[in-house]
């Protein structure tokens, strides 16, 4: 992606990587003065706005997957007040992910400045995922995997624990956890937006039985294609569940869902996915619980103090992490930055108001 020198075409900040070769961004660049910026940390983007003239006087701010609280850091009220102050005419800042808490919103409502962010174009993605962790929490097939790489004999490799009553590894037990089929097992989303929905597509497909928590009903088991009970009571859910899997927002109401108090109400050994955000889960009670017993197994994509993981985490056998790549396919990537300059076109250039606005 290069830059042009047309000072008639509204300025527009390039934050994280774009595929300058897929031909459906390339018709865009041409719209803007597209102004490229190479991130190095938090400390040097924050400077870089505040002092450096080639980011003033912008009108947008394309927000790649970085913008989203990873090395740009937060949108702060102070960082979005010298935004303003250096670029008087900044209209909207897009952002390629779903979430949006790494942006301060009242100081963008008091700069004018809208935030679009990008509606879950990859529900179908990150519900494959979701399946992965599942399927771990019941196979641990990973670890078989893994055990397999290192010791290159079928029989040997399993032989990862021998309990004197099995002479045999069958490869029905690793370490303490006794591997079991997901098959006839409950399982609760909370959460049912199109994450969920695709999610317990999926589940449904395996042979679970699907539950789901939202604040209102949603679809018919007809419009679905699979059988769903709602249960509005959380606590009478989590009580009944053998698996819990989080694909809600993270916001005021949700921060902390999984905490000490909810897990009391839960059954022993219940099985936890999270690939809403991280913060939905209390790190702390998580922990505790996992060392209890009361939760039997824990899939993370997101984490309560991400980027960082807890390496207590990592130390244990009945977990499955991923590094925060539940959309991540080529498609997501192209499509997100589509639809992040569609919404620059629409305000910079024909006057219109963005899609999925935020503020």
């Amino acid at each position: 992606m290069t830059s042009s020198i047309t000072s008639n075409k509204p300025r527009v900040l390039f934050i994280g990587d774009i595929n300058p070769t897929a031909p459906e961004h390339s018709q865009y660049f041409d719209l803007f003065e597209v102004i490229d910026y190479k991130i190095v940390n938090t400390e040097q983007f924050h400077k870089d706005m505040k002092d450096d003239s080639r980011y003033f006087n912008l009108d947008g701010i394309f927000g790649g997957w970085p913008s989203g609280g990873g090395e740009v850091g937060k949108f702060t009220d102070e960082l979005v007040s010298i935004l303003k102050k250096n670029s008087p005419n900044l209209r909207l800042i897009t952002t390629c992910t779903v979430g949006y808490d790494a942006f301060d919103l009242e100081a963008l409502k008091r700069n004018c400045i809208h935030l679009s962010n990008t509606p879950s174009l990859g529900a179908e993605d990150v519900a494959d995922l979701v399946l992965w962790h599942v399927l771990e929490s019941y196979r641990y097939l990973s670890r078989f995997q893994q055990h397999l790489l290192t010791v290159p004999h079928t029989v040997k490799s399993r032989r990862i624990l021998e309990r004197e009553v099995f002479k045999y590894p069958f490869g029905h037990l690793y370490h303490q956890q006794v591997v079991h089929s997901p098959r006839g097992k409950k399982v609760g989303i909370l959460g049912f937006g199109k994450i969920g929905q695709a999610t317990g597509k999926r589940l449904s497909a395996i042979g679970m039985e699907i539950y789901y928590y939202a604040r209102n009903q949603v679809k018919l088991d007809s419009e679905l294609g699979f059988s769903v009970t709602y249960e509005p009571d959380l606590k009478k859910l989590v009580s009944e569940m053998d698996q819990i899997v989080l694909a809600l927002p993270g916001n005021k109401d949700t921060f902390h869902m999984i905490n000490e108090e909810l897990l009391s109400h839960a059954k022993e050994g219940i099985k936890i996915v999270n690939v809403g955000r991280g913060f939905l889960i209390d790190g702390e009670a998580a922990v505790k619980a996992l060392e209890s017993g009361k939760i039997g197994f824990l899939g993370l994509d997101v984490f309560w103090e991400e980027p960082i993981v807890d390496e207590a985490l990592l130390q244990r056998d009945n977990i499955s992490v991923s590094p925060h790549i539940g959309s991540s396919t080529e498609t997501i990537f192209n499509g997100t930055a589509l639809f992040c300059l569609q919404n620059l076109e629409k305000v910079l250039i024909k006057g219109e108001e963005a899609e999925s606005l935020i503020v």
